[in-house]
């Protein structure tokens, strides 16, 4: 094999070795992951305060909530998506369901936005407002 061609052979395999990677890592997360409190200005309950664990990974957002002062949930399963700076979530629990839409603020650490629910036996058509902010923030 002439030389030339060995060298070329050998230049390509070393610009292949940067996308290499060392194995490993988990699955980069986004600017929302981490712990958050919330509070809603119900219609039917008044305001209520939730504290979030939440994961961000891609646009997916997941987590769990806690709520004191709120007769139909306790602790939820949180799910969602980030779209620019616009979050749009769901949280649910023994088939109650609140659907809430928000906008970050510049540097994620707060949003703010509106929440509905449907009809159910416990939420009964619930609405209003509400705003968290990531804590240590």
């Amino acid at each position: 094999m002439p030389r030339s061609y060995l060298c070329a052979l050998l230049a390509l395999c070393i610009s292949f070795l940067p996308a290499c990677g060392g194995g490993g890592s988990s699955a980069p997360t986004g600017p929302v992951s981490g712990t958050w409190t919330f509070q809603a200005n119900s219609s039917v309950f008044g305001v209520f305060v939730g504290f979030a664990d939440l994961t961000q990974t891609g646009s997916d957002v997941k987590g769990s909530i806690t709520f004191s002062d709120n007769p139909c949930f306790t602790t939820a399963d949180l799910t969602g998506t980030v779209s620019g700076g616009n979050f749009t979530v769901q949280i649910q629990q023994n088939g109650e369901m609140l659907n809430l839409t928000g906008t970050f603020n510049a540097d994620f650490t707060s949003v703010t936005g509106n929440y509905t629910s449907p009809v159910n036996a416990c939420t009964a058509g619930d609405h209003g407002t509400w705003a968290a902010n990531r804590n240590g923030s």
